[in-house]
């Protein structure tokens, strides 16, 4: 069970990756960056089946595009916020976790090793962009939420960062089993990585409707 809906939560990186593609040469200039990041994810969960097959080390292929995602997440918050504030608060931000992530992996850590404190800090920088992001877009009343494509995509990002954040700081409370309790932790990771995926497509789906009403 845990096998399969891992495989399925793999395979769902490819939704937004043909959502996007349809669209490309349409996508604005934060968009298409966005697609090319989950292109890259899409890999990265490829090459990760591979390596994990054969039982070597992948860890450092998910801290390389640790770093890459929070790039390009804080590029977009920062954009789509439409102040030039908050911008430089997303820029801000971004290169202060860099200089956290290029000390604890080469210097504290290991590039192949687990980088937990990094998740965290990323995690909660996220958080907080996304959610201000959404709240900013709420006030706009100009804006019908659930039809703007920026909605749904800040929404997937707080989502899955918001849950993964709580699931694996909590994972091992209650379980006298850490094995069980990683096994619990991942099930939910999956679940909230299909979702999150869904809701990337979807953001896709209605920048598409955005341009043909224009059409």
């Amino acid at each position: 069970m845990i096998r399969w809906l891992a495989y399925i939560s793999s395979l769902s990186s490819l939704i937004p990756v043909l959502s996007a593609a349809y669209q490309y040469n349409h996508l604005s200039k934060p968009l298409k960056l966005l697609a090319q990041l989950l292109v890259f994810g899409a890999l990265v969960e490829g090459v990760n089946f591979i390596l994990s097959h054969y039982k070597q080390n992948n860890l450092w292929l998910f801290n390389l595009y640790s770093i890459t995602e929070g790039f390009v997440f804080c590029y977009l918050m920062g954009r789509w916020s439409d102040s030039k504030r908050m911008f430089i608060v997303s820029i801000s931000l971004f290169f202060l976790y860099l200089l956290y992530w290029l000390y604890s992996t080469f210097i504290g850590g290991s590039l192949f090793g687990f980088n937990s404190h990094e998740k965290t800090i990323k995690g909660l920088m996220l958080i907080f962009l996304s959610g201000s992001l959404l709240i900013r877009i709420s006030m706009d009343e100009s804006i019908i939420m659930l039809s703007d494509y920026r909605f749904w995509i800040t929404s997937a990002i707080l989502i899955y960062f918001s849950v993964t954040l709580i699931v694996f700081s909590t994972a091992t409370f209650g379980f006298e089993d850490h094995h069980r309790a990683m096994n619990y932790s991942w099930v939910i990771h999956s679940v909230i990585n299909i979702i999150s995926n869904l809701l990337f497509a979807y953001g896709f789906v209605w920048h598409y409707r955005k341009m043909n009403s224009f059409i």
